[in-house]
């Protein structure tokens, strides 16, 4: 009879705990599942966080003819979801479930450990808010879309492809390149994490790019870390712009010499650097589906800080909001005219 009853419980946990314990979905209701507070928090009026203590900044002149004179602006928002499943075809960002035929045909199921399929939602939600006047530097001119969906991408679920797409992976994949991936890991955990070492995820591990395979037996942090995967493929493929300064940096190894633009350029709109690596610095994850975690998680930041109670027992997927810090100038000329 005992038994009986501890099976009855059990079950009616597992229910219980799957059909209470999922959150609301982000791409529905961004209001509920993502922590506003950060914009707020990371709102700086006077400057980019250069260290450059000059709030104000000057662009060159308008097709007026008028300099545009303002000030220095950096923000930080939220511009698309990512989500990490085992079943090929399923997208809960939008519906239940879709693994029945089509696109989950293409690739093999998948578990937690072994592989998972990867897709990024360009969602822009101050534009589709309309929120923000135009001289602010918020996202106004990305559509709502699905650029990389890991199950019709080749580099993404084999390994083969991914090392003739990538060929750069094989020289880091060696203990010395791990290695010096300790330096940023104790970086990214003070929220810096370092350019430089383009190749590294902080205390993710090593970055194998181009691969929906997990690399440990943590799920939140291999689901991070496939998510910095997918925004590097979306820089790789000149989907993604910079919009930061990184200073003392001129060049990321491995990245075709490319030189990261200023930070004055960039305020004042010379430039659209489409740049071919991941930016670390520029973009932060936070947790919003099954379960919403408040915590803004910077790029290979330890485990230990975010990572605990981040799950919903019997449940494997995962979708993280996306924030990209960008700086611009506030100008007066953009107000005039």
């Amino acid at each position: 009879m005992k038994n009986k009853l501890f099976i009855f419980l059990s079950i009616l946990m597992i229910f219980t705990t799957n059909s209470f314990a999922l959150g609301k979905k982000p791409c529905l209701d961004p209001f509920s599942t993502i922590n506003w507070g950060f914009f707020f928090d990371d709102l700086l009026i006077g400057g980019y966080g250069d260290g450059n203590h000059n709030p104000v900044c000057l662009c060159s002149t308008t097709s007026d003819g008028v300099p545009d004179i303002g000030l220095k602006l950096r923000l930080t928002e939220p511009i698309g979801f990512i989500e990490l499943v085992s079943e090929p075809g399923k997208f809960p960002c939008f519906m239940k479930d879709s693994s029945k035929g089509g696109i989950a045909k293409l690739k093999k199921r998948g578990t937690p450990r072994t592989y998972r399929n990867g897709h990024y939602y360009q969602y822009p939600v101050f534009a589709l808010l309309n929120f923000g006047l135009d001289q602010l530097c918020v996202a106004k001119n990305i559509p709502l879309d699905l650029p990389f969906i890991g199950e019709l991408n080749p580099a993404w679920y084999d390994d083969f492809t991914a090392v003739m797409i990538n060929p750069v992976a094989l020289l880091v994949a060696n203990p010395i390149g791990a290695l010096a991936c300790l330096w940023d890991c104790a970086t990214a955990t003070f929220k810096k994490p370092t350019e430089f070492l383009s190749w590294c995820n902080g205390c993710w591990q090593t970055r194998r790019i181009g691969t929906g395979r997990p690399m440990g037996e943590n799920g939140p942090v291999d689901d991070a870390a496939l998510a910095m995967s997918i925004l590097d493929f979306q820089h790789m493929g000149y989907m993604l712009p910079q919009t930061i300064e990184i200073p003392g940096t001129s060049t990321v190894p491995f990245a075709g010499g490319a030189t990261l633009s200023s930070a004055n350029d960039l305020a004042c709109g010379k430039t659209t650097n489409y740049f071919p690596k991941v930016i670390k610095n520029q973009y932060f994850l936070q947790i919003s589906y099954p379960i919403v975690s408040d915590k803004i998680i910077t790029p290979g930041e330890s485990a230990m800080i975010w990572s605990n109670f981040k799950g919903v027992p019997t449940y494997q997927d995962r979708i993280f909001t996306v924030w990209r810090r960008k700086v611009c100038c506030v100008g007066v000329a953009h107000l005039l005219y």
